[in-house]
């Protein structure tokens, strides 16, 4: 009976505070319209637009995640606002409002061993969070009452079956149209008479994110042309760039990563008759990748990026015609900046059951 009493004054303290959504600190255009529509209990367009705003593992889009989670509480469905919560507090692990309804609803739902370790969690960024105190102490009591049981066990298996099924997917998917300005790209050797030479011209890529939990795995598509004029001739060198990315989201939308792409010269058009040019060959390039997204609506979102490359193989400059001679290549890198638009075109925070 007093356990019955406990566990009714637990709830009590518990629902006395319920969940509310979280306010960005700057433009926060579209987590405001998501919590109007949430407030007006048009629930779906709500999710959706939360969903659609989302931009990725950061501080930032803990506020987006945890109001995604409101909406779902509001609607009844527990199982989502769960998923949500807790996709908030691995955002911004001191969200204390997402750990405080991530270990309510789980204890609802009777994860008590989940439940506790998420109070604990708010408690000690929080030690005074009285919404906390009232549900983890009847989770604790529910805990020992499990282990006098010897069910705590089977309890544990249990639970760690249902997260291998519900575990996160990817979160978005994304595709960009880039255009890119390459202010430099240099060949470098030591057995020429010329120790380098630069080249500079323009670019265009196609590329698609997929969104998983840490990181964007992009694969992309570059056409790219490099000119060179001065008293040597005028060269003008055409690429193909097919290539894959892992870049990392970090606060408040800017991304840092690696890439590498399998670089192919297509052509070359050389009018001042000069006979020395590079072959028509490929090689395997490096990247670092720096850069910046930006949604600018729901479905819409600019991206800003840099990335500097290095040839691993140098393959294309290593040969010559006319002479023959073969060339060892000492270095060859380039940098290209990029301003691209790219369109959302689907989201999810979790696989379907």
């Amino acid at each position: 009976m007093g356990r019955m009493w406990g566990t009714l004054i637990g709830l009590t303290l518990a629902m006395s505070a319920l969940g509310a959504p979280l306010h960005a600190e700057r433009t926060p255009t579209l987590n405001e319209k998501g919590i109007e529509l949430g407030n007006q209990k048009k629930y779906d367009q709500a999710i959706e637009l939360f969903e659609q705003s989302l931009q990725g593992q950061n501080a930032a889009s803990a506020i987006v995640m945890h109001n995604l989670g409101w909406v779902y509480e509001m609607k009844g469905d527990v199982k989502n606002a769960i998923r949500s919560y807790r996709g908030a507090t691995e955002r911004n692990p001191r969200q204390v409002a997402s750990w405080e309804r991530l270990g309510f609803l789980l204890y609802k739902t009777g994860d008590y061993l989940a439940s506790v370790r998420a109070g604990e969690a708010a408690l000690k960024i929080e030690p005074d969070n009285r919404n906390v105190i009232g549900w983890l102490t009847e989770a604790r009591k529910q805990i020992r009452t499990m282990y006098e049981e010897g069910t705590v066990g089977r309890f544990v298996q249990e639970k760690e079956a249902q997260e291998e099924q519900t575990r996160p997917g990817f979160l978005s998917r994304d595709i960009f149209l880039k255009a890119g300005y390459v202010p430099i790209y240099e060949v470098m050797s030591d057995e020429l008479e010329r120790k380098s030479f630069a080249m500079r011209g323009f670019a265009t890529m196609l590329e698609t994110n997929i969104f998983l939990k840490w990181v964007w795995v992009g694969i992309d598509f570059e056409w790219q042309r490099t000119v060179i004029s001065d008293e040597i001739g005028y060269y003008q060198y055409d690429f193909l760039n097919p290539g894959i990315s892992i870049k990392h989201v970090l606060d408040r939308g800017f991304f840092m990563g690696i890439g590498f792409s399998g670089k192919s010269l297509i052509a070359v058009n050389n009018p001042s008759a000069n006979p020395v040019k590079a072959r028509l060959a490929s090689d395997l390039w490096g990247y670092i990748i720096m850069g910046y997204y930006l949604p600018i609506s729901t479905s819409f979102a600019l991206m800003f990026e840099n990335r500097f490359g290095c040839n691993l193989t140098n393959n294309t400059f290593r040969e010559y015609t006319g002479t023959a001679e073969h060339v060892a290549i000492g270095f060859s890198y380039d940098m290209t900046f990029y301003l691209g638009i790219g369109w959302r075109f689907y989201t999810a925070d979790q696989r379907k059951d």
